[in-house]
């Protein structure tokens, strides 16, 4: 008999412990997780930027919106759904992520989980990407005359000459 008592009395509270949880969870602030790429010296070329949440946001497969997030400088993202927690920004290579550059990312406040939960305050993430360094060799490459020498440097990304004029001086 008891058996039969408790059985009726979980039959008749599971449908309020599951309506107390469904509540619960609609009730929770959507959370971002992480934006990636993040800090400094992120190599350039990237062409993606995920941002992550702590729960779903969109049932998989289903195409973005309207995007409450903002680039800047600004990109011409792909937006996709990489699952229904990572949103992510996707950049043809000929927009890949510039050297000696910083992007600020805006996830705004109001965008809205699968459960209805809401981010509360907009968030704003940075980083930037390696700067340009040159680097001169050991020697010099060799003379051009008896008091000229020739220097060889290099550089860990493609440079101009005429970028290379503008910004190397050599000082006696």
């Amino acid at each position: 008999m008891r058996s039969l008592t408790r059985l009726l009395l979980a039959l008749s509270l599971g449908p309020l412990t599951l309506s107390a949880t469904a509540l619960h969870a609609a009730s929770k602030e959507l959370k971002v997780v992480s934006v990636t790429p993040a800090g400094d010296n992120i190599e350039a070329g990237g062409t993606q930027i995920v941002v992550s949440f702590d729960q779903k946001v969109i049932s998989v497969g289903a195409a973005p919106s309207a995007v409450p997030v903002t680039i800047k400088p600004n990109l011409p993202c792909q937006w996709r759904w990489l699952n229904g927690t990572q949103l992510a920004c996707n950049l043809a290579a000929k927009d890949a992520f510039k050297p000696a550059s910083a992007y600020t990312i805006t996830i705004h406040a109001g965008f809205k989980g699968q459960n209805g939960a809401i981010i509360a305050r907009t968030l704003t993430q940075k980083f930037s990407t390696v700067r340009v360094r040159a680097e001169l060799g050991d020697h010099f490459g060799r003379w051009l005359s008896p008091t000229r020498p020739s220097y060889r440097v290099s550089f860990n990304y493609p440079v101009t000459a005429t970028q290379v004029a503008k910004y190397i001086a050599f000082q006696t």
